[in-house]
């Protein structure tokens, strides 16, 4: 079962509300379709840097490439586009761990959102 819940956009509909999501120590994105691109953003309002990591524990076609580390400064915001096929594990669900070097984790926010191929 995953932690984040993520929100799929439509083709040729108008944009969907994505509810941001308290960042967690170690947890699970939703599983996207084969092929689909899922989106993360990333905020972190703290003083320390936010460290993201995608992918533990992946047995995809692409896993041997390794996780995807993506580091947010103070109060900046990022984007990162995963591929199912590097980091989800075999249950479809992507293992990500977050850390923060300074400040409290949980007022740093992940938004998750699936575009379709």
């Amino acid at each position: 079962m995953s932690d984040y819940t993520n929100t799929t956009l439509v083709r040729n509909e108008s944009s969907a509300a994505v509810t941001a999501q308290s960042c967690q120590a170690d947890a699970d994105l939703a599983p996207a379709s084969k092929g689909d691109k899922l989106i993360v953003r990333m905020y972190n309002p703290e003083a320390g840097t936010l460290t993201c990591t995608f992918g533990t524990g992946a047995t995809g076609l692409l896993a041997s490439q390794g996780t995807v580390v993506a580091s947010v400064a103070t109060g900046t915001v990022e984007y990162i586009i995963l591929e199912t096929a590097r980091v989800a594990k075999a249950t479809g669900d992507i293992n990500v761990t977050c850390a923060l070097s300074s400040g409290t984790l949980g007022n740093c926010k992940l938004e998750t959102i699936i575009v379709p191929v």
